[in-house]
């Protein structure tokens, strides 16, 4: 998410009944400083709303970009309960039936530092 993308988040907002806001990274290759105010700054939006912010689907990348921010230790990371998935009809990845992060990585990344040598 780049400089140029960070108008989509700001234009987010949440209705009254609103309980959660899942935002699919999937298609975000990479994560820069202002892409992750921007994060920042819609997490703290949906806290002051009572709006359970989750992510899903994020690549390498913008991953490590949260770690290293502390972003992930702020907003939680884990599967997303069954209740959930059923109540909003999202399938679950078997990594994450296996309590694993929906991150893929490399046999021996370990996503903070990049591949680590065999």
């Amino acid at each position: 998410m780049f400089f140029g993308m960070t108008d989509r988040i700001t234009d987010i907002s949440v209705k009254s009944f609103t309980k959660y806001l899942i935002i699919r990274m999937r298609g975000v290759p990479s994560l820069d400083a202002t892409g992750m105010n921007a994060l920042e700054n819609l997490y703290d939006y949906c806290a002051e709303n009572g709006v359970q912010l989750i992510f899903s689907h994020a690549n390498e990348q913008p991953m490590r970009t949260m770690r290293r921010a502390g972003f992930v230790d702020l907003v939680g990371e884990g599967p997303l309960p069954p209740e959930h998935r059923r109540r909003y009809r999202l399938r679950s990845h078997p990594a994450r039936a296996r309590g694993e992060s929906g991150v893929r990585r490399p046999p021996g990344d370990d996503g903070l530092a990049g591949p680590t040598a065999p």
